[in-house]
């Protein structure tokens, strides 16, 4: 499959006015897939779905082979408490270790939910990289997956990070996983690291260097609550943790990964 040069897919969301009345419709969705070969996207070719309250959703999908994402895509919200785009990627191989998917993601401005999965080959989040989304979930299924740069999922609420491989995850000194939220009464976000040698060839393990940052810690407790009952109902929402006298909400942190040894 190809989007040659000059080519143009415009589904973004355009506000017009019905009898006095404003409408400003979500941005389109575009899915492309190749279930056997590849899918490039020519240099000079855009895809738009962007939207004034609500932008679109991209999704690409060549398990079998390798995607060029050249292409420029516009996905941007209008609105500054508006939904953002989501973007969604199921690829065989991917040369540059998914930084090409990761400009998508930076052209947009961010996403609602970001999905890249490798079948084949690393992942990498360079050193530099500062990527932006309520989930994530980065994948690589036989290969390792290393984050060296940022994945910010901090908001109100914070939303959650997902990274798996079929070989090793590290996260090098320099990366920052970030879920938390200073909101008060907000419980922190989630981290899930997964690595399982799916593909049997010896290779798994979680490392974490000295320095990296999983942050998922919530707002502060500002208990509204008057009697001891109410209290008790308002902390079944989340845990909470204490730091130098103040109450915390908590957030998660959760690693699954293969036993080394018999121990």
């Amino acid at each position: 499959m190809a989007l040659g040069a000059g080519a143009r897919l415009a589904l973004s969301g355009i506000t017009q006015t019905y009898a006095g009345k404003t409408i400003a419709p979500p941005g389109g969705q575009v899915a492309l897939s190749s279930s056997a070969g590849n899918i490039s996207l020519a240099a000079g070719s855009v895809i738009d779905i962007s939207g004034q309250e609500q932008a679109g959703s991209f999704s690409l999908s060549a398990p079998k082979g390798t995607a060029t994402l050249a292409a420029t895509l516009t996905g941007t919200v209008a609105s500054a408490t508006g939904t953002h785009a989501s973007l969604n990627f199921d690829i065989g191989r991917l040369d540059d270790g998914g930084a090409s998917a990761y400009g998508y993601l930076k052209a947009v401005g961010g996403a609602q939910d970001f999905g890249l999965r490798l079948r084949q080959g690393d992942l990498v989040v360079g050193a530099g990289e500062n990527l932006h989304a309520h989930t994530f979930n980065l994948s690589a299924d036989t290969g390792g997956l290393t984050v060296a740069g940022t994945l910010d999922v901090s908001g109100t609420p914070p939303g959650a990070i997902t990274l798996a491989a079929g070989d090793k995850v590290r996260l090098t000194s320099s990366a920052q996983l970030l879920a938390g939220v200073n909101t008060d009464n907000q419980r922190g976000g989630r981290v899930f690291i997964e690595s399982v040698d799916r593909d049997d060839d010896g290779v798994s393990g979680i490392t974490v260097d000295s320095s990296a940052v999983l942050a998922v810690r919530g707002g502060r407790v500002n208990d509204p609550a008057k009697t001891a009952g109410d209290q008790t109902r308002y902390l079944a929402d989340g845990d909470t943790v204490t730091e130098n006298g103040t109450r915390y909400f908590a957030g998660a942190i959760h690693l699954r990964a293969l036993r080394n040894g018999d121990g």
